[in-house]
């Protein structure tokens, strides 16, 4: 029986659970759930692609598994509508539908095949508090089982983000690299580690949801301590920084167009320069967005003189 309803649904999972024994207790005292929502991705590859970045190192704060590292490497169809669409991403395959409403990234047909394909991520590095390691055994099955069984599609999209991961060396990508660290007491240490002493290009930081997680005061103390990082980083290697912020509302400070949306924010440090742009919110799973005038406000800053 698949379907709870069916009468016979109690007796098969009794069956299964009474089959497994103390194995079962001991997997569940043990068990670790990964965060798998591998659309989130889209939340730095978008205002890269904006931005036509051509290179950067990526870094994710709070990254589970690290797989949306390789938003480049899949899918994501924009739509406006049935006729105005913005396709991101270097896969051939539909993947991802985010339906959208509100203003555009400009004229969508301005963007041809090289800049809607991303960046080249020359690194792509993520801290974790509980980091999973893609190369234990048996990986592919732990992520798989903190998929909820019907949802069929994000069982799909997750293997084909681990497939890129397992093939990332062999197709001449730079493979993701997970690491252990702590919001907000590491981010220092995290990010001095995380980019290369004599860096190639730009830095492209992002969070998606990881904060939530934390108190007001942490949350708060995580930012200064990114910004401050960013901001000396900028001056001393005359290159830019990117911060991307996908999180949730604070209870008393911004109000969600609907209930659990994150709001979508854009950090850029580029030398003493320095601005922030809200681009609108979106649906935590990014089936959805609601963009404001921040978009084609970052859009302009890659057109202006």
């Amino acid at each position: 029986a698949r379907d709870p309803r069916e009468d016979q649904f109690g007796r098969d999972l009794l069956r299964a659970v009474t089959a497994l024994g103390e194995e079962l207790f001991e997997r569940a005292g043990n068990w670790q759930a990964i965060s798998n929502e591998t659309s989130r991705g889209l939340a730095w590859l978008l205002p890269a692609v904006v931005l036509q970045v051509e290179a950067a190192h990526l870094i994710e704060f709070g990254c589970s598994a690290g797989l949306n590292l390789y938003a480049e490497q899949r899918r994501y169809d924009l739509a406006w509508g049935a006729r105005s669409r913005l396709r991101l991403g270097r896969a051939k395959r539909d993947q991802f539908l985010i339906l959208c409403s509100g203003p555009t990234p400009g004229v969508l047909d301005d963007y041809d095949d090289a800049a809607r394909g991303g960046p080249e991520i020359v690194s792509r590095v993520g801290g974790d508090p509980n980091p999973f390691d893609l190369g234990q055994p048996d990986a592919d099955t732990h992520l798989e089982a903190s998929v909820w069984g019907d949802h069929r599609r994000r069982l799909d999209r997750m293997r084909e983000a681990l497939d890129i991961h397992e093939r990332a060396e062999a197709n001449g990508l730079a493979k993701a690299q997970v690491r252990g660290f702590s919001l907000p007491h590491d981010v220092p240490e995290f990010l001095s580690a995380a980019v290369p002493a004599n860096p190639e290009a730009p830095v492209i930081s992002y969070n998606t949801y990881a904060t939530a997680y934390l108190s007001d005061v942490n949350q708060r103390a995580a930012a200064r301590d990114i910004r401050a990082y960013a901001r000396s980083w900028s001056l001393r290697n005359k290159l830019p920084w990117m911060w991307v912020r996908f999180e949730p509302a604070r209870a008393g400070q911004h109000v969600a167009p609907h209930s659990g949306w994150c709001r979508w924010v854009v950090e850029l440090f580029n030398g003493s320069w320095t601005t922030k742009i809200t681009l609108g919110w979106a649906h935590p799973y990014l089936v959805r967005a609601e963009f404001g005038p921040g978009l084609q406000e970052l859009r302009d800053l890659r057109e202006s003189p």
